[in-house]
């Protein structure tokens, strides 16, 4: 991650009257908070309080973040049901990806935000473990603020990416995202409509 891009993605942390969301905390951690309201501390307990926070309607215009703990992203909803899409970021359009998941909710569609802030370290990760963080047959939208040769490996009939393979772009994040015009909530959510159009004309 660049400097820049730290910058877009702290100025987005502390966005004022937003704060980050604690959603998550170890398992020994949120055992003693369950303990506190005499909750046995399950799976199905956990799920059933994330899914709680997550589903609050209009909670994407108070939250700027959200900590997330390694059993969250392995879960689907109590229903078993997973996501329409995936939206994968690496740094600084986490936030991005976040207000478009919110947009999408509002127009019917169920995404996902996954940070994957190195494919190297994640492609050397076991099937296992990337088959539950990316799960198969689930359509893949990733935004990268920068060149997307990283991604080339993964793009495939339902996976697409937003990038910037151009060069000699110079001011703050947020002006050079907006100059390019492609990487906006915008364009994220048109982009995720387009890809589940084709997955579903695959299909």
């Amino acid at each position: 991650m660049t400097a820049s891009e730290m910058e877009v993605t702290a100025t987005a942390l502390v966005a004022p009257g937003k704060g980050i969301l604690a959603a998550d905390e170890s398992l020994p951690t949120i055992e003693k908070r369950f303990k506190s309201v005499s909750l046995p501390s399950t799976e199905e307990n956990r799920r059933a309080y994330r899914e709680l926070l997550f589903t609050t309607p209009g909670i994407g215009e108070s939250i700027s973040g959200v900590i997330l703990f390694d059993e969250t992203i392995r879960q689907c909803t109590v229903n078993g049901t997973r996501p329409d899409i995936i939206l994968t970021a690496t740094g600084s359009e986490v936030h991005l990806a976040l207000d478009a998941r919110d947009r999408l909710t509002d127009e019917g569609v169920q995404a996902r935000v996954v940070s994957v802030p190195s494919t190297n370290i994640f492609s050397m990760q076991p099937d296992r473990y990337r088959d539950k963080v990316l799960p198969p047959g689930v359509p893949l939208l990733v935004i990268e603020a920068g060149a997307s040769l990283g991604w080339k490996s993964y793009v495939g009939p339902q996976i697409a990416v937003i990038g910037v393979d151009t060069f000699a772009a110079s001011a703050p994040g947020p002006v050079v995202m907006q100059h390019h015009g492609f990487i906006t909530v915008e364009n994220i959510c048109k982009q995720t409509h387009n890809l589940l159009r084709h997955a579903k004309e695959k299909s």
